[in-house]
């Protein structure tokens, strides 16, 4: 993300989620265009050579086994090829052993596994998710990233209570980062002020507006259409 500025809490708040040998997973939620996905693409940047990276995006028609599937891929690659080896028999065998094998498969395997969207996470993934916290061991080598536009209903209350789960919650950037973004994207002084006027602290907001193609009234038109689509038709009418 080549113009990538701020966030500097954030980051150590991942880091510090990495090593935190209590916490199996952590809830990175923020409105759309707020620069989720891009503050894990920094975060993941600096972690090349020192852990095992896994990102899919979910979909609404991704299952259980899909997810399973790639976690197994990602270990036949390190040389654990058991849970791959397991997949590749009848879809009789047994849930629990595919979770008893990564659990063991994973326990000295620093990792991690990045759902992008998990809002929109099927139920049989979900009920996946909701264990996972509670199944790996303390220390266990295997984390969480869980990437979302709202709260994640399937997410236990307790384990959060407890320490298994974190929430990072962004919001838009400070002043002072905004303006060093549209620095970095080469808008003069006085067209910066323009726009931080208008857009705020909000990622993608700046970028649209830096684009020459587009005005500034397109680029707010553009975020209040995302935020009415896909946030304020999930409320209902009071909350909203």
């Amino acid at each position: 993300t080549p113009h990538f500025r701020g966030r500097q809490g954030e980051l150590a708040r991942l880091e510090a989620f990495v090593e935190d040998p209590t916490a199996q997973g952590c809830v990175l939620i923020g409105l759309p265009g707020i620069g989720k996905t891009a503050l894990a693409t920094q975060w993941v940047g600096g972690l090349r050579g020192r852990v095992h990276i896994l990102w899919r995006r979910v979909r609404t028609e991704t299952t259980h086994r899909d997810v399973l599937q790639d976690l197994a891929g990602m270990l036949r690659g390190a040389g654990r090829p058991a849970l791959s080896d397991l997949l590749l028999r009848p879809p009789d065998v047994g849930p629990e052993m595919s979770l008893d094998l990564l659990i063991r498969d994973t326990s000295e395997l620093s990792s991690i596994l990045i759902l992008d969207d998990s809002h929109v996470a099927a139920p049989e993934v979900a009920s996946f998710l909701r264990r996972l916290p509670v199944v790996l061991p303390k220390k266990s080598g295997l984390k969480l990233l869980l990437i979302t536009r709202e709260r994640l209903r399937f997410c236990n209350p307790a384990d959060f209570a407890l320490g298994r789960l974190w929430e990072l919650e962004l919001d838009n950037l400070p002043h002072a980062d905004a303006e060093a973004v549209l620095t970095s994207l080469g808008i003069e002084r006085p067209r910066r002020e323009e726009i931080l006027e208008l857009c705020g602290g909000h990622p993608l907001s700046l970028e649209l507006a830096a684009s020459r193609g587009v005005s500034l009234e397109g680029a707010r038109r553009v975020s209040a259409e995302r935020l009415t689509q896909e946030i304020l038709s999930h409320l209902d009418p009071s909350h909203r």
